[in-house]
């Protein structure tokens, strides 16, 4: 939906009507779809906790989330550095032919530099990201995802072994008050918590469950067609994005259809194609929609051609990407373990000089 909505939305519909109408605007939905990403990443990060119901399990996972998400970040985004030093991107010129100024004309209008880069992908892109000043315009998400995962561990830590509803209703209050996106991490705990009890399970198996699955998806769809207006307040984006998200875990015909081979295949891919799409879209698809017009194409026949080489571009990019991501989860495992290993270690010393102490202390006392 991400990919769509920057090729459709970004470039083609402003150069050509035939691109504005609902059916490509709802499959095109990207901010909605961000949103499922941020519920998505709140009920799989608390799955893990209820599902084990180990509180190390929170710590290991709070170990792993920087590596998990900075490795592809950097290498993702040192792609993008190294195009704009080779002068590969050419969005300028195409968002001028496309009547796409407020959007792809906005990127990279800066100076760079190899230690610009680094505080960028280490640092900026979660504490200080700036929409002007962007190696991967796509980034603005990883400040929420950060601080949203930071909240997920927060809360299950404090209080997932207490009555943990009402802690949930104070959250969901406190954010709707912020008008913050953090909002959608609280209902994917809220999701993950339910998920698993004998009671959803056994809802999950009448008929009402496949019923207001329908309804949810369709009032989401409405949503996304009618509700644009709305777009800049988070909270009914967040109600949208756990209204999709719940109606596919109750329902077993379209949970399975999830879980084939074509959905697993984009699930692997999902990450490194939200990192690396952009890419392809500033160089080659820019490039090539020139050059089409250049050599006497009408810019609504360039932009087809562009959209169709594109979207199955991008997916070679990410799957060409998936090794760099999967190094960055077995990195943070590596990491998570050897950190906590050494905390056992030290553990287990002062434990032992503890007890040498008191024995030194009995054998002084007789």
């Amino acid at each position: 939906m991400v990919v769509l909505a920057h090729v459709i939305r970004g470039m083609a519909a402003p150069a050509s009507p035939a691109y504005k109408n609902p059916f490509l605007f709802v499959v095109s939905d990207g901010t909605l779809a961000v949103y499922i990403f941020f519920v998505v990443s709140g009920f799989a990060l608390s799955c893990v906790y209820f599902e084990s119901a180990n509180s190390k399990i929170l710590t290991s996972m709070a170990l792993r989330r920087y590596p998990r998400l900075t490795i592809p970040i950097f290498f993702a985004s040192l792609l993008y550095f190294v195009a704009l030093k080779l002068g590969l991107i050419f969005s300028h010129p195409a968002a001028v032919l496309v009547h796409s100024e407020y959007w792809l004309g906005t990127f990279f209008n800066f100076a760079t530099s190899f230690g610009d880069f680094l505080r960028f992908a280490l640092f900026d892109v979660y504490f200080a990201y700036d929409m002007t000043h962007t190696y991967n315009p796509v980034l603005w998400t990883m400040s929420i995802e950060m601080w949203g995962s930071i909240l997920v561990f927060a809360v299950l830590s404090l209080f997932g072994q207490l009555n943990r509803f009402p802690i949930y209703l104070i959250a969901v209050i406190v954010l709707v008050l912020l008008k913050s996106p953090l909002l959608a991490f609280v209902f994917g705990i809220i999701l993950a918590d339910i998920y698993g009890r004998p009671a959803f399970v056994k809802f999950t198996r009448t008929p009402f469950a496949s019923m207001s699955s329908i309804f949810l998806i369709a009032a989401s769809i409405a949503f996304s067609i009618k509700g644009e207006t709305l777009y800049g307040d988070p909270r009914p984006l967040a109600l949208a994005a756990v209204a999709i998200v719940l109606a596919v875990a109750q329902c077993a015909p379209i949970r399975g259809f999830f879980e084939n081979s074509v959905s697993l295949f984009f699930g692997r891919i999902s990450f490194p194609l939200y990192l690396t799409h952009l890419l392809v879209i500033v160089t080659f698809s820019s490039f090539l929609l020139l050059d089409l017009v250049g050599h006497g194409r009408s810019t609504q026949a360039a932009m087809t051609y562009v959209v169709f080489v594109t979207i199955p571009l991008c997916i070679l990019l990410a799957w060409i990407f998936v090794p760099i991501e999967k190094a960055s989860v077995d990195f943070g495992h590596r990491f998570a373990t050897l950190f906590e290993s050494r905390n056992d270690v030290k553990r287990a010393i002062n434990s032992n000089a503890s007890k040498g102490s008191e024995a030194s202390q009995s054998r002084l006392d007789t």
